[in-house]
């Protein structure tokens, strides 16, 4: 049991696989304890912070990273990122520009009819302001982070008579460098960059906000606002962070009465440890 728990720990530290379908309780305290003890060393509200699920480790071109953040999980309860999600903010940007009701609510600056042709010049390639270039020159000069875990699970056994499961778990985590990397959809407003020529702005967040806030049902539909703003709708949270470290270095030590296994993991590139989201009323007020 011991060994098992240990394990499944070490695929949450590394990163590099996607979460299995169950863990034990023992195991998910693991888990929801590195999750917690991050939040805290990054300075953000535990639902927040996500955990990153999949390959962790960079990939080779901006469209990449901005799939990343394009993502919408749809589990607001959940600490986990999977960056592979038919739900998009694109998808759901798209649907909100579509649906509207009128144009003549919109201001001169925040135009219904020049958000659709924005849109469509984009031609399905949704750039974000920030590129993977700006992430590898901000990590190069971000600071490093070390803590440390010290901490027993107790897991009762699965009768009255069995006697509970304990484990005994150290974590000496240190990285030689940690960003948080914020980045939002490529605006008409943004200022241009040379990284971003090749893209079309797409994205006006005014009409995010309209949308959101449907002042009368002016621009919305009660049922098209549900649909997507809704306790079941499609967009609760936002992604508008990548917490991105590298010269990863973590001691994990775990025991019971009987038994110890340690292991040092280290990786030689840099990874992605989780991602900072945001409500919608949160991420318009971020994103102005």
């Amino acid at each position: 049991m011991l060994k098992k728990s240990l394990l499944s720990l070490l695929v949450m530290l590394c990163l590099v696989q996607e979460v299995q379908a169950q863990l034990s309780n023992l195991e998910q305290s693991a888990v929801e304890c590195w999750h917690a003890t991050l939040a805290r060393q990054l300075h953000v509200p535990d639902s927040q912070f996500l955990l990153y699920q999949g390959t962790a480790t960079l990939g080779s071109s901006s469209i990449w990273l901005w799939n990343i953040f394009n993502a919408v999980i749809m589990d607001e309860d959940d600490i986990y990122y999977n960056p592979v999600q038919l739900n998009s903010l694109s998808g759901n940007y798209n649907w909100l520009i579509y649906d509207a009701l009128a144009t003549d609510t919109l201001t001169p600056s925040c135009d219904l009819e020049k958000a659709i042709e924005n849109f469509q010049d984009a031609k399905g390639t949704f750039a974000w302001n920030k590129t993977l270039d700006d992430l590898q020159a901000g990590l190069s000069s971000s600071p490093p982070m070390q803590f440390m875990i010290d901490t027993t699970f107790i897991e009762n056994g699965n009768n009255s008579k069995a006697p509970p499961i304990m484990m005994h778990m150290i974590v000496q985590a240190s990285f030689t460098h940690v960003l948080k990397f914020v980045s939002y959809p490529y605006s008409p407003s943004d200022a241009p960059a040379w990284q971003l020529q090749q893209y079309s702005p797409w994205y006006m967040q005014c009409i995010l906000k309209k949308a959101y806030y449907n002042v009368d049902n002016s621009f919305l539909s009660p049922i098209d606002w549900n649909s997507i703003f809704g306790p079941d709708g499609s967009l609760h949270e936002i992604c508008y962070a990548l917490v991105v470290v590298d010269g990863e270095n973590i001691k994990v030590t775990a025991s019971d009465n009987n038994n110890t296994y340690s292991t040092t993991i280290t990786s030689p590139q840099p990874i992605i440890l989780g991602v900072l989201v945001a409500t919608v009323p949160d991420y318009i007020l971020q994103n102005k």
